[in-house]
């Protein structure tokens, strides 16, 4: 069984579809809204990441500056998905484990106005 990273959600275990990978209600409005407005930027943008530390270390305090900072973060070791609330509005993602020295991040929403480099940078600040 994975381990799991934080206190609420569903316990994904291997082979089961990670967080933002399943089409959803919630997803699907999220992308509906992207179309109806012209503020919103949905395509998505795909980056790795080597990790300079043990995965599971990584992955906890990201989880914690994630949420510490009002944001959501929910998966495993080897996926998940999280949201953040930037000055400009929402960015949400999902990552995967590509081998326990590197993840790959993608950015699936962010508000048209913010450049991917910008979230990539700061990404990239919560995995080092």
């Amino acid at each position: 069984m994975a381990a799991k990273l934080t206190g609420e959600g569903s316990l994904y275990n291997k082979g089961d579809v990670c967080p933002g990978d399943a089409p959803d209600t919630a997803n699907a409005l999220m992308s509906l809204r992207g179309i109806l407005n012209p503020l919103r930027k949905t395509m998505a943008h795909s980056f790795t990441i080597r990790l300079n530390d043990e995965l599971t270390l990584v992955l906890k305090r990201v989880e914690s500056g994630i949420t510490g900072s009002g944001g959501r973060f929910e998966g495993n070791l080897e996926c998940g998905a999280f949201a953040g609330k930037s000055v400009l509005g929402f960015i949400k993602g999902k990552y995967h484990s590509l081998s326990d020295e590197e993840i790959r991040i993608t950015i699936t929403d962010k508000p048209l106005i913010v450049p991917y480099r910008t979230i990539e940078t700061e990404i990239r600040k919560y995995f080092s």
